[in-house]
């Protein structure tokens, strides 16, 4: 990792959300992940598929930290940007929008997202935070109407996933909640920033349909 000639630069953009040991230990640790895991761990079910894993794998490590390390620089200078745009003054009609956006960036790129986001899921981070960035200006440009309607669409399904992260006593949310918690992006990609395009079909019924089911499973 010190190797890297994108460290500090690395070390600057990540210092408003901690510290660059951490941002170091991450690093390692995704990059390990994604290659003797790779991005689906549950395709490895025997001992014998994760060392044959691990021995091809092996001596690919230099890379595989590279790799996290790109995806890293390309997420953080577009968490910079993003927030700049964000903490500029706006109308006060427009404040809660722009929170609901705060609140959008905060929980995608959190101190360990390296770590926290699934492999599957982290590349599409810069799209989610390009699509905030889209929603932002539209929002200075067309004003609140058209943002509050679209929003009141995701709100609901956004709500399932903050109570269901806030609920310690249910632990960390599992595979189908993280899946749904990154549907739920999509969908706001589908309705502020159609143009980035989403990267698999999502709609309010698929979304509706998901709720419902990861609700009755933990009834």
């Amino acid at each position: 990792v010190t190797d890297l000639p994108t460290l500090n630069e690395l070390r600057l953009l990540f210092s408003p959300i901690g510290n660059a040991g951490s941002m170091k230990a991450h690093l390692i640790e995704a990059a390990g992940d994604r290659l003797f895991l790779g991005e689906d761990p549950s395709t490895i079910r025997t001992k014998a598929a994760f060392e044959e894993r691990v021995n091809a794998a092996w001596g690919k490590l230099g890379g595989s930290v590279k790799d996290v390390a790109d995806t890293a620089m390309a997420i953080l200078r577009l968490r910079q940007r993003v927030a700049l745009a964000l903490d500029k003054p706006v109308p006060e009609i427009l404040t809660s929008s722009v929170a609901e956006m705060k609140e959008q960036l905060a929980l995608l790129v959190p101190a360990d997202f390296l770590v926290a986001t699934p492999a599957v899921w982290l590349g599409h981070i810069p799209r989610y935070l390009a699509a905030i960035e889209q929603r932002h200006a539209k929002l200075l440009n067309a004003g609140l109407d058209r943002d509050s309607k679209l929003a009141t669409k995701v709100f609901p399904y956004w709500k399932a996933c903050l109570d269901r992260i806030a609920d310690a006593e249910s632990g960390p949310c599992g595979p189908a909640w993280v899946t749904f918690r990154f549907l739920v992006e999509e969908y706001r990609v589908s309705l502020f920033a159609q143009q980035l395009g989403t990267a698999t079909k999502v709609s309010e019924k698929i979304l509706a349909e998901r709720m419902e089911r990861l609700r009755k499973a933990a009834a």
